[in-house]
């Protein structure tokens, strides 16, 4: 937990989709959309696991070599790659949870 806290404040980009991922969650429960809220909170917890890694790969890369390698930064762009595959992922599902959660709202 402390690693997730420290990513949270020190990170920006972990804390912005914590903050977007709760409503929809939150949301999605007080509707009983339970499989939305089931996917948002898979996806999420997948995309912060890459994030998390990027990141410890990219400090332990960082502290390795300080200078310019190719082959460092040949792995900095894959586990970067990693990440955005998830945040492309993590998108893709809160539009449809989004969406589902709109149409709930506007039958009500």
């Amino acid at each position: 937990m402390r690693g997730l806290l420290g990513a949270a404040v020190s990170d920006f980009s972990v804390l912005y989709k914590l903050l977007i991922s709760l409503p929809i969650v939150v949301l999605s429960l007080v509707y009983h959309a339970w499989l939305d809220s089931l996917f948002v909170v898979l996806v999420t917890g997948v995309m912060l696991i890459a994030e998390l890694l990027n990141t410890a790969i990219e400090a332990l890369c960082d502290l390795v070599e300080s200078r310019y390698d190719r082959r460092v930064r040949h792995i900095k762009d894959v586990a970067a790659a990693a990440a955005w595959i998830a945040i492309l992922l993590w998108i893709v599902v809160l539009v449809v949870a989004g969406t589902n959660l709109v149409r709930h709202f506007m039958a009500s």
